[in-house]
């Protein structure tokens, strides 16, 4: 086309042009399996609608609270807290230039509850440990290991169980360390014997402290 520009008090018609790009058709595949969100968990949601304006575009969810914008990743975050929830619905519109909400997509995601963490004495949930290295650790943490999820937990408490001249010797913590009782308490297993560390309380995202189904079982090399 033509443009028309005032030089000198005289008007004069130039040429220009620009270039428009017009998206083509896009298809996105997901695994309808892994449309799952956790409960108690913030849990991250990229949301793509191309050929809106981003600030005509509205996320809700029916059964959980969701942002109404993305963070700086361009995540929308979305939190399950009814624990009686299987299922939940997120809808994406947007708002053309007409001024009309359009739904752009409706999908379901499913309710799971986080999974537990794997409690680790020494970097090891089990197996052998001499008693030399047994007696340099004072830890015990809770990991969701090879999980994609990058969730904390904190343990809040544990029972340290051994056999000792025969009679079973339990000693309890209310913190993630071994007492100096606990130290030597291990000092006194034999080779071959066990330490069962058991009741391991963790707290996680959800803020209540919970017991652990399964426990550790170190046997002394």
């Amino acid at each position: 086309g033509e443009i028309a520009v005032e030089e000198k008090g005289v008007k004069k018609w130039k040429p220009w042009k620009f270039n428009y790009s017009v998206g083509a058709p896009n298809a996105a595949i997901s695994a309808a399996d892994l449309q799952v969100l956790y409960l108690g968990w913030k849990n991250k949601i990229k949301v793509s609608a191309s050929g809106y304006n981003p600030e005509k575009v509205k996320v809700s969810c029916k059964g959980c609270s969701i942002t109404s914008k993305p963070d700086k990743d361009g995540n929308y975050i979305a939190t399950v807290s009814n624990p009686r929830l299987k299922e939940v619905q997120i809808v994406v519109t947007g708002q053309d230039d007409t001024g009309k909400n359009n739904e752009l997509t409706n999908e379901k995601f499913r309710v799971f509850p986080l999974p537990d963490p794997t409690p680790e004495f020494g970097g090891q949930s089990g197996g052998r440990m001499t008693k030399a290295n047994a007696k340099r650790f004072s830890v015990i943490k809770a990991k969701l290991g090879n999980s994609p999820l990058n969730v904390t937990y904190e343990v809040k408490g544990f029972v340290l169980n051994v056999i000792k001249g025969g009679s079973p010797v339990s000693l309890t913590s209310k913190s993630n360390r071994l007492s100096p009782k606990m130290k030597a308490l291990i000092g006194t297993v034999p080779k071959g014997g066990n330490l069962t560390f058991s009741n391991i309380m963790v707290k996680g995202p959800s803020g209540s402290p919970y017991e652990l189904k399964g426990g550790i079982i170190i046997k002394i090399q």
